[in-house]
């Protein structure tokens, strides 16, 4: 499998941990990518992979970034997305989190899975199901991929990896009981998962990105 396109930035020169940060439908690799500066992490290199175009069925087929097609938008259905393409796209991801070791010694315990909306749902569901732990696995206004079908066969040491997520009470393309639900799941089943919460749509906010990079901090300490 080649590569996904990407889009990189690294502060410092010997780079210890990766963040590998997933768009949201319809956007880009550049969407995401002016968060390196905002965090400021040194030592930390972030990738921005690019995905590819697809017809989305609930938007008539129009032809445009994603993760993988969505078919409706019932929410409490499993077959609501196509689940071939959130594995294909996780199956990206792996190698692309395999391609960090190999090029740069960043092993799956070093990388960080973020992603915002669509993108967040890849990261929980491979992070979710990896054979390994990651460092963490961070959702913003996401959702899971599969429904509840995510929440089944969790990998045993997916429970190491700490979670992040935040959700706006306001957000009108992904509901807040979605994300609440995820993140009470996850407790649930014994995750260490950070929620932050604001009155906010469906978008990323400054105090969220306050919280995230504290949350990152407290990660390498």
């Amino acid at each position: 499998m080649s590569l996904l396109k990407t889009l990189e930035y690294t502060l410092g020169s010997s780079p210890t941990h990766t963040v590998i940060c997933m768009h949201g439908l319809g956007a880009g690799a550049d969407d995401l990518h002016p968060l390196a500066q905002t965090f400021q992490l040194p030592n930390v290199r972030f990738v921005f992979p690019q995905a590819s175009s697809i017809p989305i069925t609930i938007n008539n087929g129009y032809v445009m970034p994603a993760w993988y097609d969505i078919r409706s938008m019932d929410f409490s259905s499993t077959t609501r997305s196509d689940h071939t393409g959130v594995d294909a796209s996780c199956a990206a991801i792996k190698s692309l989190v395999a391609n960090e070791q190999a090029q740069y010694g960043i092993k799956p315990e070093q990388i960080f899975l973020m992603g915002f909306s669509q993108g967040g749902s890849i990261a929980l569901e491979l992070g979710l199901h990896y054979h390994q732990s990651f460092a963490g696995i961070i959702g913003l206004s996401t959702l899971a991929a599969k429904g509840e079908k995510t929440f089944e066969n969790l990998s045993s040491e997916s429970q190491k990896t700490p979670v992040f997520l935040a959700h706006g009470t306001q957000d009108q393309i992904l509901p807040f009981s979605i994300g609440s639900h995820i993140q009470q799941t996850l407790k649930d089943k014994g995750y260490l998962v950070e929620w932050l919460t604001a009155a906010m749509g469906h978008t990323i906010w400054p105090e969220e990105m306050t919280a995230l990079k504290q949350w990152f901090q407290r990660q390498f300490s």
